[in-house]
């Protein structure tokens, strides 16, 4: 504030500066003018009173006296007063001259003075925008401060931040340097975990070995017992048949592809797994079938005239079980699990032969494809996987962009995928897109394909089943029924051998069977008292089998 108080103080002393030579230039054509008519004035009183005298000299010399002016006094005289009234009269006749000169000078200076008086106005008009200005520039000088100091303050950060740029660059540099050691370290530990993992593998091998030789051992004390005492064994043997089948079963011969029977009576019932149950597979040649769920363990029963007898419990999971699979042969089976692998067992003798990882999510499907030394799988981690078993490398990674919740095989190239994003996807190994994509009204729970590879199955999320014909890709049927109702996204639904019925689970424990050649509901199957999360038809059609998600097995018979 003092700054700009000194700086008006001189632009007023400037001002008045240029007001008074201004008053200098203008007054300076007058100034003689004046002086001359000051002494023109002064001559017109001095003659006045020369004259004045001279009168009263005229006055006294008319008075008798003894001495009298002569004649050249007069004379002189006279021509002295006549000097005087020429030259008063020329000093009137110029005072005319001064007075219209001075009418005309003040005309002037009334014009002067109008254009003075709008001088002032405009200098107020200006002094009144230079406040303004002055005002605007003590503000931008004020803002200018405070750019400065931002631009100080911006200054010191910014070289803060190239100071942690600087620091930051030094410690991503050193990660670096761990994060290359780490990667050394891992693939060291990745390959220690894999020969951990077939040392594993032998260890459980070798267990399985040790408990068939247990129980081979078993049976021949038993048969060696047996041999004592032949007649009272018999007895023993017709009481534990009668006792592990409730109701007679019929003998069934041998069906074919063309003829199959709905199975409406309960056979066997028995728990099959610790925890809940998931997914139960028959083998294509009818002598076994699979279970699994969460207690982690894959089991293999087998099928006798006693009933169904666990042949082994094959471990090595460390999460649930989620599907299961024969190849074609029957010679090989294999587990999906939710610790992201999968695994591969040999029938005969139990062993685990390979261990597949390389989903980062679990593992909801998987089947062999087309042979035994090649695998397909689905995760939730929206791909699909084609193994290799001979290489024990994945050769092929499909991204199809939702989770799969189960995939089907139709040949050795063919792979068809249900998701979560109510699509159907068709996939060829050999390429990384699908081929074609169907779309239901609901989640895709599971799929199944008839024996003949001409007719696709899906479960839906909107209580339906959908048929579609391979051979046009079209849907050629929809079933649904009053009660009908999925429970989970793994329910899991099969066609029968001839492609005629079709069965699925309901949540209050029923099981619906419709008959696709008629397109009508063929009948319900009650026994469970849960939600029945998987069913899978006997590869001859002459039994059916159940999984109650409460570990309960049912196999159903004509």
């Amino acid at each position: 504030m003092p700054a700009r108080q000194e700086w008006r103080g001189e632009f007023r002393t400037q001002i008045l500066t240029r007001l008074y030579d201004r008053n200098k230039r203008e007054n300076r054509g007058f100034t003689e003018l004046f002086q001359h008519h000051e002494r023109l004035f002064e001559n017109w009183a001095s003659i006045r009173q020369e004259n004045l005298r001279l009168q009263m000299e005229q006055r006294g010399d008319r008075r008798p006296s003894s001495s009298g002016l002569t004649e050249e006094r007069e004379k002189a005289l006279e021509q002295k007063v006549m000097g005087l009234q020429e030259e008063l009269t020329e000093m009137h006749r110029k005072r005319g001259e001064n007075a219209s000169q001075v009418l005309s000078l003040s005309a002037k200076l009334t014009d002067r003075e109008a254009e003075i008086s709008e001088e002032k106005e405009k200098m107020g008009q200006v002094q009144t925008q230079l406040a303004g200005c002055v005002a605007k520039a003590a503000d931008l000088e004020d803002q200018m401060k405070f750019f400065q100091a931002k631009s100080q303050e911006l200054e010191a950060t910014n070289e803060l931040l190239r100071d942690e740029h600087q620091a930051l660059q030094l410690a991503y540099n050193s990660l670096e340097e761990k994060y290359l050691k780490n990667l050394k370290e891992n693939s060291q530990l990745v390959q220690r975990y894999i020969e951990i993992k077939a040392q594993h593998a032998d260890l459980m091998n070798q267990e399985n070995e040790n408990f068939v030789k247990k129980r081979q051992a078993k049976v021949q004390k038993e048969l060696e017992d047996a041999a004592k005492e032949v007649k009272t064994v018999v007895e023993v043997e017709d009481a534990s048949a009668v006792t592990l089948v409730p109701e007679a079963t019929p003998s069934v011969p041998p069906l074919g592809l063309d003829y199959c029977l709905v199975p409406k009576t309960v056979s066997y019932i028995f728990d099959s797994t610790e925890g809940e149950l998931y997914t139960v597979r028959w083998s294509p040649n009818g002598k076994h079938f699979l279970t699994g769920g969460a207690d982690r363990k894959v089991k293999l029963w087998e099928c006798t005239s006693n009933g169904p007898e666990l042949r082994a419990a094959l471990t090595g999971a460390n999460a649930s079980i989620m599907s299961v699979d024969f190849d074609n042969s029957a010679n090989f089976m294999l587990a999906s699990s939710s610790d992201y692998a999968i695994r591969v067992w040999t029938v005969d003798d139990h062993r685990l032969r390979h261990t597949l990882t390389g989903h980062s999510q679990k593992v909801l499907a998987a089947r062999f494809l087309g042979s035994s030394t090649k695998v397909a799988s689905g995760s939730h981690d929206r791909t699909l996987k084609v193994w290799d078993l001979s290489a024990r490398a994945c050769i092929s990674t499909k991204f199809a962009g939702s989770s799969c919740n189960d995939l089907v095989c139709v040949d050795g190239s063919s792979i068809i995928s249900g998701h979560y994003d109510k699509r159907i996807r068709f996939w060829d190994a050999r390429t990384d897109s699908p081929t074609q994509e169907v779309n239901l009204c609901g989640r895709i729970t599971s799929l199944d394909l008839s024996l003949d590879k001409n007719y696709l199955m899906a479960s839906v999320r909107d209580d339906s089943l959908a048929v579609l014909d391979l051979r046009m890709n079209t849907i050629v049927g929809q079933y649904s029924a009053e009660g009908f109702k999925i429970s989970s996204d793994f329910d899991r639904c099969c066609f029968s051998p001839n492609a005629v019925y079709i069965a699925c689970g309901s949540s209050d424990g029923s099981i619906f069977v419709w008959n696709v050649m008629e397109n009508k509901l063929d009948s319900v199957l009650k026994q469970h008292s849960g939600p029945v999360i998987a069913c899978h038809w006997h590869p001859r059609g002459v039994s059916l089998l159940s999984a109650e998600k409460s570990k309960k097995i049912v196999i159903w018979t004509p």
